[in-house]
């Protein structure tokens, strides 16, 4: 492969990874499976009104193996980080 094409390959590369896309405004938590609801309604609840820690990896972990739903660790810390906020401006 040439420089130039080279050159070429990496400035659409760049573009495929900086092109605005749409989609991608459904919280994971929105998106569970009915199944995973209550379990998550529950922690959520928890965590927001009476300020029980949870575990984001152990979460995550969760809902893989029991509700075959895949979510990240950062995704579940960004969720967990905002009902913490929650408990923290009720107090």
């Amino acid at each position: 492969m040439s420089n130039t094409d080279n050159i070429k390959e990496v400035t659409s590369l760049i573009d495929e990874a900086t092109r605005k896309i749409n989609g991608g405004n459904v919280h994971w938590y929105e998106r569970i499976p009915k199944e995973a609801i209550p379990f998550i309604e529950t922690l959520s609840k928890r965590v927001a009104q009476e300020g029980t820690k949870a575990n984001a990896r152990v979460v995550s972990e969760i809902l893989e193996r029991e509700y075959n739903f895949i979510v990240s660790r950062s995704r579940v810390r960004l969720w967990l980080a905002d009902l913490e906020k929650q408990y923290a401006e009720k107090s």
